[in-house]
Order: structure tokens, then sequence, then C-alpha cells
């Protein structure tokens, strides 16, 4: 139940950040003879909001599980070459 509430809330989250950003880019760039206004380009920009609400969640567990010390966690490794 708590994934459902947490999809729940990520997706109010995206709608309400995908509408800031549409009422942005019409206020700066115009609705394009109404394109902008159409459905499907909100629906694009809320599915570009999910995916960094994912991001940022799955970036901000990865650091709770490195800062825990979780011997599960995955360890920072340097890059091949690197000095």
């Amino acid at each position: 139940m708590a994934t459902l509430s947490r999809t729940q809330d990520a997706d109010r989250e995206a709608r309400e950040i995908a509408e800031k950003k549409l009422q942005l880019i019409i206020d700066r760039y115009g609705d394009q003879d109404g394109e902008r206004r159409k459905p499907y380009y909100l629906q694009q920009l809320i599915e570009e909001a999910k995916r960094a609400i994912a991001w940022r969640r799955f970036t901000l567990d990865l650091m709770a599980l490195m800062a825990a010390g979780n011997d599960n966690a995955p360890q920072p490794t340097k890059a091949h070459g690197a000095l």
C-alpha cells in the first residue's frame, strides 16, 4: 500500500511540475498556434517529470544506503585508468 501511495504522490508531483513548466514555456515562447495547449504536450512534460522524480528518489535512496554503511550497498569505484 505504501508503494501505491508513493506512486500517487509521484504522479501528483509530476503533474504539478509539468503544469508549471508548461505555463513557463507558453509565457516565454508562446503556445505555437495552440499546439502546446494540446493534451499530448502536457503528457510529454508529465512523463519527463516522472523520470526526473524516479531518478531523484533512486539517487537519494542510494545515498542513504551508502551513508548508513550498509554492507549490501554498492560502493563507488575508480574509473578504469583513472589516476
